[in-house]
């Protein structure tokens, strides 16, 4: 098993207890927020806001980012288009 099946599997068990415990919400037990309730409150905050960003942004680097298989090409492909990352020079026209 590679390390890429082993991210994909506990990616797949962590979205299986975020939905184990939305429908333990969903039934009516008392102390179990659901997901929205969770958000709303986290979202209440500028800090609660800028962390969603970076983690939506981290997301999306992660998952829909391609990084370069060869150590010659040195730019980001995300849905096989060019991203410029002008911060880190990663990508250099």
């Amino acid at each position: 098993m590679s390390s890429h099946d082993l991210t994909v599997l506990g990616f797949a068990i962590i979205l299986a207890g975020l939905i184990g415990s939305e429908v333990t919400a969903r039934t009516g037990r008392p102390g179990v927020p659901t997901f929205a309730q969770v958000v709303t409150r986290v979202m209440r905050t500028r800090t609660g806001r800028v962390g969603v960003l970076v983690g939506w942004a981290w997301l999306g680097l992660h998952f829909f980012a391609k990084l370069p298989e060869n150590g010659r090409d040195s730019r980001v492909q995300a849905y096989g288009l060019p991203v410029c990352i002008a911060a880190s020079g990663a990508y250099d026209q």
